[in-house]
């Protein structure tokens, strides 16, 4: 098992809200389709705002096509 910095690890956002995190391609799939919609926290929100407006932090954000519009 990797420790940190080494270990990668992907957070999942949903409109502000976080789902979690996984460690794999298939973690991340699992989050994505269970179903699962985190709360909006104000925390996160801030916290996320204030990374986006970095740019080489942005850079490390992608974003996900959504099917459900």
């Amino acid at each position: 098992q990797q420790s940190w910095p080494e270990k990668s690890r992907t957070h999942l956002f949903d409109q502000w809200c976080y789902l979690g995190y996984g460690d794999s391609e298939a973690a991340v799939y699992d989050l994505l389709n269970d179903g699962h919609r985190g709360e909006f926290n104000i925390v996160v929100y801030r916290m996320l705002k204030r990374l986006l407006e970095q740019p080489k932090t942005a850079d490390a954000f992608i974003e996900l096509e959504s099917d459900q519009e």
